[in-house]
């Protein structure tokens, strides 16, 4: 075959693969494929034209940031009616926009949570365990030389006898917990990772388990925000079907599908999510505005406290609003559900961050 013929052929094929899906055959006559869905652009092109489209993505997306942030702080339930009515392509979509700012929130707060437990004393009443026999030793020898102490003074002092009192009660803790760490650490292994026979234990199997386990989180604070970080946001994401679920009983003769009661779930809570975090930048920032402002420490805490103010008032106002625009029902029907949908999941948020902690606190 000759030159000419090949390249007849290969451009012959090039131009029927162009009209044909590459995944399934069908005929294209659009971007997308009719049968599958399979978009025409494929990777196999210059890398400019790869370049272009990234960057027209990038700034598509940063269009509809534009016009979904504003609404989101400031103009309750817009977004939620918008979506709901099928005007969708200039907004972030609520799944998109509440897994975007839930990521932002978390991670940032993890950043400032896991920097002050570097630098926080925990206290805790129990003595660590790697230094309880040098805890005995030093307690011993102190005891002794109160006592010995105490015996040739003429009047017995109620402050020394005090203190005594105090190392003997310091020092049969730390005898107790030597004997344990000597006998019951294999034991007390096997608690651990066993977590499932908690019911089966008895009241010295879980005070011990106990015991060990705070010994963890106060020896290693930043592991334990580490896990109660790692298990707070899939927590936060089992609430919103949960959520949605109170809306669609409470507003069960509105006739809506769940799916719109999950979408005002998605969008409340990342109304939420966005003004924590921007209380959080508050609290972290004002430390540094008020030392590079110099005089001006008192002014930057008074604003940032405004600022505080002003949001954790119009929190609860937003979602009431938020509610009383998307079901449209009257002002004081609103307000009594508001009420009680906001008890019940207060109540559900309490359990699911008592979760979280006590995985944290299983796992550290």
């Amino acid at each position: 075959m000759s030159d000419n013929e090949h390249q007849s052929v290969s451009a012959d094929a090039l131009h029927r693969h162009a009209m044909h899906c590459s995944n399934c055959g069908s005929e294209l006559n659009g971007p997308f494929c009719p049968s599958c869905g399979q978009p025409v652009k494929t990777f196999m092109r210059a890398i400019w034209g790869l370049v272009y489209e990234m960057l027209d993505e990038f700034f598509s997306f940063d269009s509809r940031a534009f016009n979904t942030f504003p609404p989101l702080l400031f103009r309750p339930g817009f977004l939620t009616n918008e979506y709901i009515a099928g005007r969708r392509a200039s907004y972030v979509s609520p799944l998109r926009l509440y897994l975007l700012v839930s990521i932002v929130f978390f991670v940032t707060f993890a950043l400032v949570a896991v920097d002050e437990a570097r630098f926080q004393d925990v206290n805790v009443d129990i003595v660590e365990e790697d230094n309880a026999t040098q805890t005995v030793n030093a307690l011993e020898k102190a005891l002794t030389q109160l006592e010995r102490n105490q015996r040739s003074e003429d009047e017995s002092s109620e402050s020394t006898q005090a203190t005594i009192d105090v190392l003997r009660t310091e020092l049969e803790t730390a005898r107790a917990l030597v004997a344990e760490s000597e006998t019951g650490q294999e034991g007390e292994t096997d608690e651990q990772f066993n977590l499932w026979s908690v019911f089966s234990w008895d009241e010295e199997q879980l005070e011990r388990y106990a015991r060990t386990q705070g010994q963890r989180v106060a020896n290693n604070p930043e592991r334990f925000m580490d896990k109660l970080l790692s298990a707070l946001p899939q927590m936060m994401f089992l609430l919103l079907p949960v959520f949605a679920l109170l809306l669609k009983l409470f507003y069960v003769f509105k006739k809506r599908f769940y799916t719109e009661h999950l979408i005002v779930a998605l969008q409340s809570h990342s109304f939420l999510f966005l003004v924590f975090l921007i209380l959080l930048l508050i609290s972290v920032s004002t430390d540094g505005l008020a030392a590079a402002w110099s005089g001006g420490a008192d002014t930057v805490d008074t604003a940032a406290q405004w600022i505080a103010s002003i949001i954790a008032i119009w929190i609860p106002v937003y979602l009431f609003l938020m509610q009383k625009r998307v079901y449209k029902q009257g002002w004081f029907l609103t307000f009594i559900k508001f009420s009680v949908i906001g008890i019940i999941y207060i109540t559900l948020l309490t359990f699911a961050i008592a979760g979280a902690a006590l995985i944290g606190f299983a796992t550290t």
